[in-house]
């Protein structure tokens, strides 16, 4: 037999939804995303990833953390001309 949490609703995450991240709740009873007005559970600052096991997903990773350019296009920067000092204060 499985044990569940109790039926909640998980608020104020970012959740990946219709392949997009968004500001909604999701609702839990019997580890089934459901609909209706449950006890509440603050998630702010947290992410929900439905049906995500393992948090290497190269399909939600680009919009929570994207990987920097590589550094061949990266701008050019010059150093200062000889001589001259940074400017202070």
């Amino acid at each position: 037999m499985q044990s569940y949490l109790p039926p909640l609703r998980l608020t104020g995450a970012q959740v990946l939804r219709e392949g997009e991240i968004q500001r909604r709740s999701v609702a839990l009873d019997q580890g089934r995303i459901v609909k209706g007005p449950l006890p509440e559970v603050d998630l702010t600052g947290y992410y929900i990833l439905p049906g995500i096991i393992d948090l290497h997903g190269d399909a939600f990773e680009r919009h929570i953390a994207p990987a920097p350019a590589h550094p061949s296009l990266w701008p050019t920067l010059s150093p200062p001309p000889t001589g001259t000092r940074p400017q202070t204060g």
